[in-house]
């Protein structure tokens, strides 16, 4: 028998929203202990949004228990929701100020967007020495984003490019060193990959239209 693809789509949309888990299908009366079990195994299962519901529950239950908060901020960072992963984070370090594990994933999320002393400081704050790989990198990074800087007012593409694409490398998404890569990619003839920075930048700031008219 044949069906539309159409219909075959409309059907699969349909059924993947009956067999979506909300926040309402969780039992009010069910433990706390129940609903980190449950968490656990939806996120083995790769269900992510899933296990964040109930840990949204096990929250609302029990608002002081940080090490639940730090597992929903590692979910949220690994479906990409780095606001909400940061809010937790920043959530647990109120509860437990020398909770080492939240200071070592705001470095984390700080570098992704050349926070430079930011990162430094989260660093610091989780007890990292000066010559630890950490902050070896971070350092390495910021030295290579001012470098591409340098380079691209030199006209120095080949070299705006290789200190842009170290720096990029901890800080992948700060906007503005994509553009200047993009930048330094157009100006030796790499346009298909210029345009895969602007792209990117598109995903980091889907409002910006100021990519587009670069392009």
């Amino acid at each position: 028998m044949w069906f539309p693809l159409s219909r075959l789509a409309i059907t699969a949309s349909v059924l993947a929203t009956a067999t979506a888990l909300s926040a309402h299908d969780i039992p009010a009366d069910l433990p706390v202990s129940s609903l980190l079990s449950n968490a656990q195994t939806h996120l083995a299962k790769g269900e992510t949004s899933e296990a964040i519901l109930y840990y949204d529950a096990a929250i609302a239950r029990d608002p002081n228990n940080y090490l639940t908060i730090f597992k929903r901020a590692t979910a949220f960072l690994s479906i990409g929701r780095a606001n909400q992963a940061t809010d937790d984070f920043n959530k647990v370090l109120v509860l437990k100020p020398t909770f080492q594990g939240a200071h070592v994933q705001l470095a984390n999320l700080k570098s992704k967007v050349a926070d430079w002393e930011g990162a430094k400081a989260e660093y610091a704050a989780a007890e990292k020495a000066t010559d630890s790989p950490e902050l070896v990198e971070l350092a390495g990074a910021e030295r290579a984003a001012a470098a591409a800087v340098a380079a691209s007012k030199n006209q120095s593409w080949d070299d705006c490019v290789n200190h842009a694409t170290i720096a990029i490398s901890v800080a992948s998404r700060h906007p503005p060193l994509r553009e200047l890569r993009s930048k330094c990619l157009f100006a030796r003839g790499e346009i298909q990959e210029g345009m895969g920075d602007l792209q990117y930048v598109l995903l980091l700031r889907p409002g910006d239209t100021s990519p587009h008219t670069r392009a």
